[in-house]
């Protein structure tokens, strides 16, 4: 069965719509999403019979008037500015966001393909609803790949969940139904978050006057593989489960790890993949450090600021010298990211797969790019406990050679790491 006809049978059933958030919403809200709707169907001055039909079971599952499929035809043809005004409402209401651009999407793709006036309307109304932009990718690849049942059972979870700004990315990308889930423990207790594939601009950006001219050019990067992510850096208790030792120089064990060396990284990483049987199949992906590219596009988690929060320090993120009281804390103390990865930023420097080349951003590559050249000396980032809040900035390089622990005074140290795994397809 092709992917038209799926819609089409999808669209017929009323199971799936029947919980549908606006269906006990007021009239107006009703009205303000039907008319998103048409103002969508005006961009390509067209509206097809299964747009028409789309739109027909979605007034049946609001209990609206079957006669309003003659006013949206109409309003698709001319706009008028007081019912504008009701679709604004709608998409600036949070709980009706989600469901907002779940039908917007499932309406653009009635006739098998998003035309390109549908998604410059779609990002109108994303911009004017504050949603993140990858939302709308993600979207895409719920409506456009997967199984009817699949579709089914994902547009529920969709238009009955209420929307979490720091998750809705993961809510909408279809990939890990099929895999462990959204998130994944292992058998050591390393907490993993889904993080999905996407572009998204690497490198400083012309606003910060801070950065090196390592950090340049600023140039767009494409990940084509999803990955999980360990939520914290890796901690003592859980370098000890599989290492039988404990390097670090201030300890506790839901602190991060310290005082190890991108080689010693390595061979903690063997280890667990040979404890948990890993071998790099589809079912049994290995562990690894994340690749330079990998590990900033999560830290960014969708935003183009300094910070992932901002533009301006803000202490309720991270530690560093000005507020860790010289040694490392335990993790998850700060807030997150959007996508619920915690201390990214300060307590501990972070290792990355790639070897460091200050020139690498003016020639790597732009799909999946990563430095697996003889340079000697291996990437670090993200900052740590001791470093000044211009170390802490999204962008900021840093490196060392691999075999060096950076042991600090009295022990401590300031290199750490967390791990990824490849979502395999």
């Amino acid at each position: 069965m092709d992917i038209f006809s799926i819609l089409e049978e999808f669209t017929d059933d009323q199971t799936v719509m029947k919980n549908h958030p606006l269906k006990e919403a007021e009239e107006k809200d009703k009205k303000g999403l039907l008319y998103g709707m048409a103002l969508l169907m005006n961009a390509d001055a067209d509206i097809s019979e299964p747009e028409k039909k789309y739109i027909s079971s979605l007034i049946r599952s609001l209990n609206l008037d079957s006669a309003l499929l003659n006013d949206f035809v109409e309003f698709a043809k001319n706009p008028r500015k007081e019912e504008i005004a009701l679709t604004a409402g709608v998409l600036k209401n949070e709980a009706y966001q989600l469901s907002f651009f779940a039908d917007c999407v499932m309406l653009a793709y009635q006739d098998g393909k998003f035309g390109e006036e549908e998604v410059k309307v779609i990002e109108q109304f994303r911009t004017l609803s504050g949603v993140q932009k990858d939302a709308l990718e993600a979207l895409k690849r719920v409506v456009g790949v997967i199984a009817t049942q699949e579709r089914k059972e994902i547009y529920s979870a969709i238009v009955n969940s209420p929307i979490d700004r720091k998750n809705l990315l993961h809510l909408l990308d279809f990939r890990h139904i099929s895999q462990e889930g959204l998130e994944y423990t292992n058998s050591v207790g390393i907490e993993f978050v889904y993080i999905p594939a996407g572009e998204f601009l690497m490198g400083a950006s012309a606003n910060d006057k801070d950065a090196g001219d390592n950090e340049k050019p600023q140039h767009k990067v494409k990940l084509t593989r999803a990955f999980y992510m360990a939520k914290t850096p890796i901690t003592q208790k859980q370098w000890q489960s599989v290492m039988g030792n404990n390097p670090s120089g201030f300890e506790g064990e839901d602190r991060p790890v310290e005082h190890v060396s991108w080689e010693d990284v390595q061979a903690f990483i063997r280890k667990l993949n040979e404890k948990e049987g890993r071998g790099g199949t589809a079912d049994k992906p290995e562990y690894r450090l994340p690749t330079e590219a990998e590990w900033e596009y999560a830290a960014r988690a969708g935003t183009t600021t300094i910070y992932y929060w901002g533009d301006q320090m803000d202490g309720s993120y991270a530690w560093h010298d000005g507020n860790s009281g010289n040694q490392t804390q335990l993790v998850k103390r700060k807030l997150p990211n959007h996508w619920g990865l915690y201390d990214m930023f300060g307590n501990i420097y972070e290792w990355c797969e790639d070897r460091y080349d200050e020139e690498y951003y003016k020639k790597s590559a732009t799909e999946n790019p990563v430095n697996l050249s003889k340079g000697d000396h291996s990437v670090l980032r993200g900052g740590a406990w001791d470093s000044s809040t211009v170390c802490l900035r999204i962008s900021c390089r840093n490196s060392d050679e691999p075999n060096n622990s950076f042991p600090i005074f009295e022990g401590g140290g300031s290199y750490g790491f967390r791990l990824v795994m490849t979502v395999e397809f």
